[in-house]
């Protein structure tokens, strides 16, 4: 697969829940980092305590892992994850809709034993959606009533 840009971006990836390996806590983890080591070619930088985006420019990015209603169903169900890839400083909505953005549908290939990830068109209505979610991981900048629902969107 063909590596995309490196830096500040948002990624996008559609799955069935009961397929992710390990503990269906931890599923938005493991997708996570089996999307780093298969598309960018490292490591999952999670962030820890002390590694907060400032406003300053850090020199190493941390990947944030955004927690979507339903991914950790006991049903079959296609579930969305959100990463925010080389976090190094807050921002605010106007801003992450400007990052790039990929959207991907990923599945489990029984025949080759590996994940595939396949690149899906990113419109403008999803970009837009998503930076209701704030940079970095935090809380929805924009509150609605409920959870949002971005399998709405129907990209």
């Amino acid at each position: 697969m063909k590596q995309q840009s490196t830096g500040e971006q948002r990624v996008i990836i559609r799955a069935n829940v009961k397929s992710i390996p390990g503990d269906p806590l931890a599923r938005p983890f493991a997708l996570g980092e089996l999307y780093s080591q298969q598309v960018l070619h490292r490591s999952l930088r999670e962030s820890g305590p002390g590694d907060e985006p400032d406003d300053e420019q850090s020199p190493v990015g941390f990947d944030a892992v955004h927690l979507l209603p339903g991914f950790d169903s006991p049903n079959p169900i296609q579930g969305w994850f959100v990463f925010d890839i080389d976090v190094r400083r807050e921002m605010g909505k106007k801003n992450i809709c400007t990052l790039p953005h990929y959207n991907y549908s990923a599945q489990f290939d029984d025949d080759k034993r590996e994940w595939v990830f396949t690149p899906r068109p990113v419109s403008e209505k999803l970009v837009h959606y998503l930076s209701l979610y704030q940079w970095g991981a935090g809380e929805l900048q924009v509150h609605q009533e409920g959870h949002p629902q971005v399998q709405t969107l129907g990209t």
